[in-house]
């Protein structure tokens, strides 16, 4: 049974990004943790005898593998909460202190002075077009420059 879950957890595993393979392999190995005390808790409520202590049964792996996978899927949803928090942390940010500037910005300006979140020409275009997309900043293109200016109706 065990096996069968830890095969399952590998080809589930293969897709996910770094931080949830971390979270993954950790109860992967806590499936048998959570097993172990299912099974003590059964002996203590009198559902298993003394001679059956030494081995945890299938249900108790059952029940050991359920909680991990809950486990799992709790770790994920706030994961991803804690992410898009962070990102919207980061776009609001960008937007009020594109407010503070009334002559906008390039994207190649922003890379430049704000170097250690927009390290690149590319990140801080997709920075600015998502403040344009979210509404928080309108675009102004001429021939030489493509200028991002914070959006007064957001």
């Amino acid at each position: 049974m065990f096996a069968d879950f830890v095969n399952r957890r590998g080809d589930e595993m293969e897709y996910m990004p770094g931080d949830i393979k971390s979270i993954y392999s950790k109860l992967e190995g806590g499936a048998t943790r959570f097993a172990l005390v299912v099974h003590c808790l059964r002996w203590a409520c009198g559902e298993i005898d003394d001679n059956q202590l030494l081995s945890v049964d299938r249900t108790s792996m059952s029940k050991g593998i359920i909680l991990s996978d809950w486990f799992l899927h709790e770790a994920i949803r706030n994961q991803t909460a804690l992410t898009m928090d962070h990102q919207r942390l980061k776009a609001s940010e960008l937007a009020a202190w594109l407010a503070e500037r009334s002559s906008g910005v390039t994207a190649r300006e922003l890379s430049k002075l704000r170097a250690g979140s927009y390290p690149d020409t590319e990140s801080a275009k997709e920075a600015l077009d998502r403040l344009v997309e979210e509404g928080f900043a309108t675009v102004e293109q001429s021939k030489r420059t493509t200028k991002y200016f914070f959006c007064e109706n957001s």
